[in-house]
């Protein structure tokens, strides 16, 4: 890997180095700024790889690259062999060396298993959502069964004088109260899980597993929001209770 022309981005800077292809292919220059989360990206240098993958890639120093992903492990190394016969045994070497610290594995493998990775997260979301029915219709089953076994209380103080829209309100609450409290226990669970195991490897490629601080406020707010679903149908059916049926 060569540098074309430009400079290697500073180290602590969001700055970065271009593949000729990418450069070429998205009509980048030195000194044109690149849109990333963490803010603009200035392009210093543009380097050439004799056509191999690489070309299509950013580089940033390594140091940069943990500050961008708010992360504390990261792999940015590619080696490239002049032989693609020995391309084995410099994995092979390099995974033997004891006290290096780093883990070798060939681009192909590792692109392989990257898209394994996204099949894992697409399967996970898959069972995140059908959790989240589970859990709204566990707390609708449950809030319409002590919402049956109450009624005659409900009816008891409608006949009072309490507004059955106050008594259906009651109800509602106990379910957000309910969504709340397994949403506050999830979010405890995934804080213990986070501390005890912070890096697990899929295939080749380990993942650092790390939580934002709006993880909490989003459990949170999901776990509202399947209460509220959940303590709808109980909640509308003490707004329409037959006071004379339910006391007899």
């Amino acid at each position: 890997i060569t540098l074309a022309s430009g400079t290697l981005p500073a180290a602590g800077s969001i700055d970065i180095a271009l593949g000729r292809r990418a450069a070429t292919e998205h009509g980048l220059k030195l000194g044109d700024e690149v849109p990333l989360p963490v803010g603009k990206a200035k392009v210093t240098g543009i380097f050439t790889a004799r056509g191999a993958p690489a070309e299509d890639e950013a580089w940033t120093p390594r140091s940069s690259l943990e500050a961008m992903l708010n992360v504390k492990f990261s792999s940015s190394l590619t080696l490239v062999a002049q032989d693609a016969g020995k391309v084995d045994d410099l994995v092979e070497k390099i995974n033997g060396t004891k006290g290096l610290g780093l883990r070798a594995v060939q681009l192909k493998k590792m692109r392989a298993d990257d898209a394994q990775l996204g099949t894992v997260a697409r399967v996970v979301l898959l069972l995140l959502i059908l959790l989240g029915v589970v859990a709204t219709f566990a707390i609708a089953t449950t809030m319409n069964a002590a919402t049956v076994v109450r009624m005659p209380e409900l009816a008891a103080l409608a006949a009072l004088g309490v507004r059955r829209s106050v008594l259906g309100r009651i109800v509602l609450v106990e379910s957000l109260l309910l969504g709340g409290f397994g949403a506050i226990l999830g979010a405890l669970l995934g804080w213990v899980i986070r501390s005890q195991m912070s890096l697990i490897t899929l295939g080749s490629n380990p993942v650092e597993l790390s939580s934002r601080a709006t993880g909490p406020l989003i459990g949170l707010a999901i776990g509202l929001s399947v209460g509220l679903i959940g303590g709808i149908l109980p909640a509308i059916m003490v707004r329409r209770l037959d006071i004379v049926r339910e006391m007899r």
